[in-house]
């Protein structure tokens, strides 16, 4: 009886706690911005015509190698949309991210509450980082159930559901390395510690699955071509300047706040231990903290790390609770949801996107190519699919050269691309562009939301 009760109330926690996890998720997530339109574009190009082998979008990209692994993301949207609108988006999203708590806490469930709730109180603010609708929220929750699995010593036949799960994560989203990072850190540490005497034993099949998960990222469409699909993405410099999230974390010293946190909260565990301390956690948290340092898009990966060092090296005790605060919290989530729905749903466009400017092209459209910015274009492409644009929200498809260009242009420079460009029409937020576009005809069609709709007759 008492183990069944101890059972409801770990069970009690973990639903309160993903609850609300997803409650706040759905909250924060004020706005859509054009990163879920362009996987509702390609969900629906992937749905009706099967995966293309160039780009199907009437961008300046199309025509060239489609290089685009994603696709079992783009899918899922596009069928939740066709479901529920971008109600259930959002509200299936927030899910997502709700239950990528939860291989955590059934990894962390002989464990203190105290520290279980640190752990949980520290990765919540960096659901920031993914708290938009797109396809990184999967690999968050890949990477949560990583963090489980590559814990083999404890049940062996676990850790062999890694390539599988790599397998799947290259085709949602190409954060995968960021999973083969963490089994690389985990083998070689406790490859280490094992040699070392710092650990009773250690899984020697951690380095047979490492060989047999890099063979499984290449269970994709593009196959090999995906180091091609990377390396664009890495090997584009201006990057950092389109997109918060390709910054570097050490110019921004209020998010190194977040990299302190995982080292004191390591440090706090270690120095429980009894010496030898494990030389394993050690190194997976250097690591992590390093790559978090490179692009504030990689501290996302600071909060299920914690919970690893939780599970790892944490002092053991009980996750369970009385339910007398667990099922009230998860009530109240229910409720809060409920109101979500009936008041607030679905989530406005950002300003930015223009939404009212697309609508009148999706009804008058431009007789050309339209410039506008990458989220505006990723819109088109949803609401108006046979607009041609310049750009969309796939930076890593252009050159750093003709993105640099299409910006210019919104800015009325390199107006010389006018023509080559077959530029028709221009959605832009620079009050600047307006005088040098108006010199070669265009003309103010409309304003709304602080941008402008120019076209040439």
């Amino acid at each position: 009886m008492a183990a069944r009760l101890e059972g409801w109330r770990r069970t009690a926690v973990s639903a309160a706690l993903v609850g609300l996890t997803a409650t706040v998720a759905l909250y924060a997530n004020r706005h859509l911005n054009g990163d879920i339109y362009w996987l509702l574009a390609a969900g629906r190009e992937i749905a009706a015509n099967g995966l293309p082998a160039s780009e199907p979008f009437p961008t300046l990209n199309e025509g060239r190698a489609w290089e685009n692994q994603q696709w079992l993301a783009e899918l899922a949207f596009y069928g939740l949309e066709r479901l529920g609108g971008l109600t259930l988006v959002s509200l299936a999203y927030s899910f997502v991210l709700g239950l990528s708590l939860l291989p955590l806490l059934l990894g962390s469930r002989n464990r203190r509450i105290g520290e279980v709730l640190a752990a949980w109180a520290f990765l919540l603010p960096l659901l920031v980082a993914v708290i938009d609708p797109r396809a990184a929220g999967f690999s968050l929750l890949c990477f949560s159930l990583l963090v489980v699995l590559v814990d083999g010593d404890r049940r062996r036949w676990r850790i062999w559901l890694i390539p599988l799960l790599v397998a799947l994560w290259a085709n949602l989203h190409g954060a995968f390395l960021v999973g083969l990072v963490l089994f690389a850190l985990v083998a070689v540490g406790g490859a280490l510690d094992a040699r070392l005497g710092r650990r009773a034993e250690s899984f020697p099949g951690r380095f047979l699955l490492l060989g047999l998960a890099l063979p499984a990222m290449l269970v994709t469409p593009l196959a090999t071509g995906i180091f091609d699909y990377l390396g664009a993405l890495r090997g584009n410099p201006l990057l950092p300047e389109l997109t918060f999230e390709w910054d570097p974390t050490w110019e921004h010293p209020a998010l190194l706040l977040a990299i302190a946190a995982l080292v004191g909260f390591a440090a706090y565990l270690l120095r429980r231990l009894p010496p030898p301390r494990p030389l394993e956690p050690v190194l997976v948290t250097a690591g992590f903290c390093a790559l978090a340092l490179t692009a504030t898009r990689h501290l996302i990966w600071l909060g299920p790390v914690a919970f690893y060092l939780l599970r790892r090296i944490g002092p053991p005790g009980r996750i369970a609770v009385s339910r007398r605060w667990s099922l009230p919290a998860l009530g109240g989530s229910a409720v809060l949801v409920s109101v979500w729905l009936a008041a607030l749903a679905p989530a406005p466009n950002e300003r930015k996107l223009a939404t009212t400017l697309v609508e009148q092209v999706r009804r008058h459209p431009v007789d050309g190519r339209l410039a506008a910015p990458a989220g505006t274009g990723s819109l088109l492409l949803w609401r108006a699919p046979g607009q041609a644009v310049t750009i969309d929200g796939r930076f890593e498809n252009y050159p750093a050269e003709e993105l640099r260009a299409a910006y210019d242009l919104l800015r009325g420079e390199r107006l010389e691309l006018l023509r080559p460009w077959g530029i028709a029409g221009v959605i832009t937020s620079h009050e600047r562009a307006v005088e040098p576009l108006s010199r070669r005809g265009f003309r103010v069609e409309r304003r709304s939301e602080g941008s402008l709709l120019l076209t040439r007759p």
